[in-house]
């Protein structure tokens, strides 16, 4: 865990500590550095077991946390970025970890996220045809009436 901390504290990222739990928050147009270089320094001692997608409306921003179990140190870390709601695009991670594709393209369907240079993103995917024009999650949407 505590090398982890380094990485953050070289980068001059505050980081809270919970449990076997790092949290840190990132602006998004540094998020694809940081993965590709933790990626690069922990190769096969990590995997991305999730990237979870939420609406906070009132804020009008979207929050994506990345998260990534090491092994070696028994600990979760969880990357926060937020991106303004109004513009939902962010860089894919899938260049650097191919198994984002699933997350980024079940994000991309159900909060209409874009995911720079994701050559996999499908609309409609994992929502049905009904509904291809509009994002079930995001908390202003109105599908009780369709």
């Amino acid at each position: 865990m505590s090398s982890i901390k380094a990485f953050f504290a070289e980068k001059g990222i505050g980081v809270i500590e919970k449990d076997r739990r790092i949290i840190v928050e990132v602006a998004s147009d540094r998020l694809k550095d940081i993965i590709n270089e933790i990626w690069t320094r922990y190769n096969n001692k990590a995997y991305l077991a999730t990237i979870t997608g939420i609406d906070y409306i009132d804020e009008n921003v979207f929050e994506l946390d990345y998260e990534i179990w090491f092994f070696d140190e028994k600990t979760l870390l969880v990357i926060k970025t937020k991106i303004p709601r109004n513009d939902p695009v962010i860089d894919s991670i899938t260049d650097i970890i191919p198994g984002a594709i699933p997350y980024e393209q079940e994000i991309y369907d159900l909060l209409g996220i874009k995911f720079q240079k994701n050559k996999y993103l499908v609309k409609g995917f994992f929502v049905p045809k009904n509904i291809l024009d509009s994002y079930p999650l995001r908390k202003d949407w109105q599908g009780e009436k369709r």
